[in-house]
């Protein structure tokens, strides 16, 4: 079962045929992978179902849509919705995109929009019919399956990345950890509630100062019960479910998060404004400590210049999953083997042990960037032996 995903509410397939029929009739050939899920679970609802595209996060996978031609609402239906060219999406300027030409319907959210196939591509793709906007999710179905998650999942991928974080902060100082008793009474005292992620970071870490970096935590200087008081009493416009995370010391700038995990700023008595989704996230987008760390990696163990690994950073921050993976290797000098990141089918490890004795670290990491990128090429590169004198031009 993969990612541990149970299908409820199914609609038995009534004739196998139906699948092939709809292949030839969008002229798109399915892997073998989406067929067992269509075979098994046709118009099934997900007990995981929430995942993110490349430029937003939290969607909803409602469920699948009926492969059934006697079934009202069917593939055939949508997709041949898609071609008709009297539809607004189509003919009204605002929403004109006609790549939704190209698109092959297999399932839909809870609001009408709908996740498919980019035809030429194979990408798993979400398109939202409001702004006939269309937004790249995965690489491969299997890959999309493994990337769906419920809220555990979520909490659970947070702290991962939390942690990743706070490992690689320069000069990090920390105090001894909470106790799960103390960070009740923290909650008591406050009368709300802290988000998962900073509980994490309360039990494993208990407060961290860090170049760059101070946030709340038990200290008696910093500490969040006392300094969330504080603000609240400077700033009445503060919610009463935000609890202090950073004093900036820098222009009244205060940094809170809410029970969600989400992160706000206020200035002097401003109200909040959101500005980030995770304390991870918080941390990732307004913090060079972690990229410091990174160049200094890439310098010291592979001969580079500053500017190269500059350079070389900002391609592995062009996607925040292959960032964190090679984050992951950085910290632990290894490949990930829980739940490892798949690019087009393939991990960072798999490509280590089909390229090993051709790329280092640096080679197999951009080399998920590759299978993104250029897909159809680095996997062709990928099953014939690659020759670095192929590669390095493109990568090094």
């Amino acid at each position: 079962m993969k990612n541990n995903i149970t299908w409820s509410f199914i609609t038995p397939l009534t004739n196998q045929k139906y699948i092939e029929e709809y292949e030839k009739h969008t002229s798109f050939k399915f892997d073998k992978d989406f067929i067992e899920i269509i075979n098994l679970y046709n118009e099934g609802y997900p007990s995981k179902n929430t995942f993110d595209t490349k430029s937003e996060k939290g969607y909803n996978f409602n469920h699948l849509l009926s492969f059934n031609k006697e079934d009202s609402l069917n593939v055939w239906v949508y997709y041949d919705d898609f071609q008709n060219e009297n539809n607004d999406y189509w003919i009204d300027e605002n929403l004109r995109n006609k790549d939704v030409k190209n698109l092959i319907p297999f399932a839909c959210d809870s609001f009408g929009n709908l996740i498919c196939f980019e035809k030429y591509s194979k990408n798993v793709v979400f398109w939202n019919h409001e702004r006939n906007k269309i937004e790249i999710v995965s690489d491969t179905f299997d890959d999309f399956l493994y990337s769906l998650y419920d809220e555990k999942d979520l909490v659970n991928k947070n702290n991962e990345k939390l942690d990743l974080i706070l490992k690689s902060l320069i000069n990090i100082l920390t105090l001894e950890f909470c106790i799960p008793d103390e960070i009740n009474k923290y909650e008591k005292e406050l009368s709300l509630t802290f988000s998962e992620e900073y509980k994490f970071y309360l039990l494993n870490y208990g407060q961290i100062l860090a170049d760059g970096v101070e946030l709340t935590g038990k200290s008696f200087g910093n500490h969040v019960v006392s300094i969330t008081k504080r603000e609240k009493e400077y700033n009445p416009n503060v919610h009463n479910n935000l609890y202090v995370i950073e004093d900036t010391g820098i222009d009244g700038i205060i940094i809170w998060q809410d029970d969600n995990g989400f992160v706000f700023k206020t200035v002097f008595d401003s109200y909040p404004s959101k500005i980030a989704n995770s304390l991870y996230e918080y941390l990732y987008l307004y913090n060079g400590n972690t990229d410091e760390f990174v160049i200094n990696y890439i310098v010291n163990n592979f001969n580079k210049t500053n500017k190269v690994a500059e350079n070389m950073l900002l391609k592995f921050q062009r996607y925040e999953d292959i960032y964190f993976e090679f984050l992951f290797y950085v910290i632990n000098n290894k490949h990930k083997k829980e739940k490892p990141l798949l690019v087009k089918g393939y991990s960072s490890q798999m490509i280590e042990n089909k390229l090993g004795k051709t790329l280092n670290v640096l080679g197999i990491f951009n080399y998920l960037i590759y299978l993104r990128e250029n897909p159809n090429e680095a996997i062709n590169n990928l099953e014939k032996g690659l020759k670095i004198k192929d590669y390095k031009t493109l990568y090094y």
